[in-house]
């Protein structure tokens, strides 16, 4: 039976960045059901989300969000639908994909100036941005798992085993490319290597 003999780095430690793909429909439907959940409540105004529509434009997130909405008890329903857009950021800590810079589009903007004013309301608004938001952590765990089990098969020589351990994947950074949406993310761990004689 040959020997097998153990190569290290030092202290084992291994750092890779690497891109985190985020599958833009788990986003648009988190972003969704956030919305359509219940409704905004702001003083007499009553705004009902009934379905929304997510498109990734350059660096954007744009949404289209189905409404029904009154202000006052009597007041006549207005329906049809609101564009928002912003540029999503994240918070690693939380590990929440954010739109913190939502509003309105300038066509939206226009055409409430003329319609529906009180939808103009920050604090409508402000109820938006907090439902414009997608907890990525599942993302990050799948992503540990396949960094595990794919940079080993990576090695394409029978004589060296390479076992790898992620204790952490963090996410430093968002990016959206052709229509997609990847976190950018710091892996550590330990690696050893076995070579085979």
């Amino acid at each position: 039976m040959p020997t097998v003999t153990n190569s290290q780095a030092p202290e084992n430690l291994i750092y890779i960045a690497l891109p985190v793909w985020i599958d833009p429909k788990d986003v648009s439907k988190a972003i969704n059901d956030n919305f359509t959940k219940d409704p905004i409540n702001v003083d007499v105004h009553r705004v009902h989300v009934r379905n929304t529509e997510i498109v990734i434009d350059s660096s954007k997130l744009k949404i289209g969000a189905d409404v029904e909405a009154a202000s006052g008890f009597l007041a006549k329903k207005l329906k049809g639908r609101l564009y928002l857009e912003g540029s999503p950021t994240i918070d690693a800590t939380s590990k929440l994909l954010l739109i913190s810079n939502l509003d309105y589009t300038v066509k939206t903007k226009d055409a409430l100036t003329k319609t529906a004013n009180w939808l103009l309301q920050p604090a409508i608004v402000g109820e938006l941005k907090k439902r414009a938001v997608y907890f990525f952590g599942p993302d990050i765990e799948r992503a540990k798992r396949e960094l595990t089990s794919a940079v080993p098969r990576l090695i394409n020589d029978p004589r060296i085993t390479l076992d790898l351990a992620v204790r952490d994947l963090a996410a430093n950074n968002l990016r959206l490319d052709g229509g997609q949406i990847f976190l950018v993310a710091t892996a550590d761990g330990s690696a050893s290597i076995k070579l085979h004689p």
